[in-house]
């Protein structure tokens, strides 16, 4: 992130000639936060699994269940989830009251 402007930027850590020593909008140094630290990401990846594992188990057995892959362009995702979402409100009008 950059020290003065504190905006969030990508950076590689592979000691890539390409990548900025100072940030692209203000000039500032940049700096890694203390929270970008591999094993600090690590423990959050952990602690998601273990919540979100049980979540998704108990879950998965609802007809309204769908699981989409939210690695793929926002634009793709957004398609998926709405496509999912109709198809829901299609099968309750279809049901009897």
């Amino acid at each position: 992130m950059c020290e003065s402007c504190a905006i969030t930027q990508s950076v590689s850590d592979a000691g890539d000639v390409a990548a900025p020593d100072s940030c692209s909008y203000c000039g500032g140094r940049l700096i890694r936060r203390p929270d970008d630290d591999p094993a600090v990401v690590r423990h959050r990846l952990e602690t998601y699994a273990g919540f979100a594992g049980p979540l998704i188990a108990r879950y998965r057995s609802r007809p309204s269940f769908a699981a989409i892959d939210g690695l793929q362009p926002p634009d793709v995702v957004t398609a998926a989830l709405s496509a999912h979402i109709d198809r829901q409100l299609a099968q309750r009008q279809e049901e009897p009251s």
